[in-house]
């Protein structure tokens, strides 16, 4: 049987423009959205159920950045691995 992971890691680094090109494709299209929906009640639907959908798939891409680890040794060894390489990338 496997062992089940006792550490569970979200690596959520970003750069700033990361982080500003995220901001942007999160935000306009809910703005676009609510700006059609503007005195409608089927637009304000439709587009409260493509924002929720948008939402969704945001929070189910960050699962590409989790790191399981079964020991802490594990978990250290990986956040050693990990500075070393931010150390060298600063360089």
């Amino acid at each position: 049987m496997a062992e089940q992971p006792k550490f569970i890691v979200f690596d959520k680094r970003q750069s700033l423009v990361e982080s500003i090109v995220s901001d942007l494709c999160t935000f306009m299209p809910l703005a676009l959205l609510v700006w059609i929906s503007h005195g409608s009640r089927w637009w304000t639907f439709f587009s409260g159920a493509l924002a929720l959908m948008w939402v969704l798939c945001r929070l189910c891409s960050g699962v590409s950045r989790r790191h399981t680890f079964t020991s802490a040794d594990a978990l250290c060894a990986w956040a050693h691995q990990e500075a070393e390489k931010e150390a060298n990338d600063g360089k």
